[in-house]
């Protein structure tokens, strides 16, 4: 191999087989093997392993690991970052099909009792016609983790608020859902429109998907929801990861119409037509609320 660092990643280079010219990435551990990372690394390169050898689409591929007891580097082959495919004329449906994609191989493994950790746009990416994860640098594979009493992981837009304080031993099989949802409130939202970390907020104005985009305004609500349902910063509220696949499943199917960016201003749906919707609702409660009154009255009103 002949090595080339890349500028943006401490413990990543691009290579090049001598042989054949190809081009790959070389990941490698910290100097230091006695380190946390280094245990890190370690069981990250023999799972990646392991999941290429069990032939886990989802995950992307180990083309050479270091033949030693203690892995110091595993080779992997070139990818495009996922939201790098994601360009101005693609559909949402096809960004949360992206997405579903994830979550499917993410049920795949939490059947394992193995969580990622780290799920953010920076280890997603797209290779061999799908989006695949990568990074699994602080992983939990099934068992107790490698990680300090009350260590923060993942990253702060993208972690889970119960991944902020982590106990010794706590694997966090919850919180791949909310960044996973997360991830795709990132993708969805309008240039510099991102709302805060925390729960997606159905309805609320600073996440109203129907300002990016245009096209079936109950399908854009109903994906509100979901996000919602997939961000609860109380994990025993949150979608499980295989609830999560399934919502996005069934919202794929019911979303018939291509929902497209709405690049101009946004038309079609807006405050004057919240209120009518509002106003509806309200007197169709008002009159089911005075009916139950009035029932046991009967004639004397």
């Amino acid at each position: 191999m002949i090595e080339n660092p890349m500028s943006h990643k401490k413990f990543v280079r691009r290579v090049k087989h001598q042989a054949t010219s190809e081009e790959a990435v070389l990941k490698h551990r910290s100097a230091n093997p006695e380190t946390t990372r280094g245990t890190r690394f370690h069981n990250e390169a023999l799972m990646m392993r392991r999941f290429t050898e069990e032939g886990i689409a989802g995950v992307l591929p180990v083309l050479d690991v270091d033949a030693g007891d203690e892995p110091a580097w595993y080779v992997m082959p070139k990818a495009r970052l996922l939201q790098s495919v994601i360009v101005e004329t693609t559909t949402l449906q096809e960004i949360v099909g992206h997405i579903h994609e994830l979550a499917k191989t993410l049920c795949e493994l939490a059947g394992r009792e193995f969580y990622h950790r780290d799920i953010k746009p920076d280890n997603l990416f797209w290779y061999d016609g799908r989006p695949v994860l990568a990074d699994f640098g602080i992983a939990y594979f099934g068992e107790a983790s490698v990680t300090f009493e009350g260590e923060k992981l993942g990253p702060m837009w993208f972690m889970a608020p119960e991944m902020r304080s982590m106990t010794k031993h706590e694997e966090g099989r919850q919180a791949d859902v909310y960044s996973l949802a997360q991830t795709l409130s990132a993708f969805i939202h309008p240039l510099g429109t991102l709302p805060l970390p925390g729960t997606f907020r159905a309805g609320a104005m600073d996440y109203d998907l129907n300002r990016g985009w245009k096209g079936d305004h109950d399908a854009l609500d109903a994906l509100e929801h979901v996000l919602e349902a997939a961000t609860r910063n109380n994990h025993y509220e949150r979608l499980r990861i295989d609830g999560f696949e399934e919502e996005l499943r069934l919202w794929l199917h019911s979303a018939k119409t291509p929902l497209a960016r709405n690049t101009g201003l946004r038309t079609g749906w807006g405050p004057e037509d919240d209120q009518v919707r509002d106003h509806a609702e309200i007197r169709r409660i008002m009159r089911r609320t005075l009916y139950k009154i009035t029932r046991p009255l009967g004639d004397e009103v």
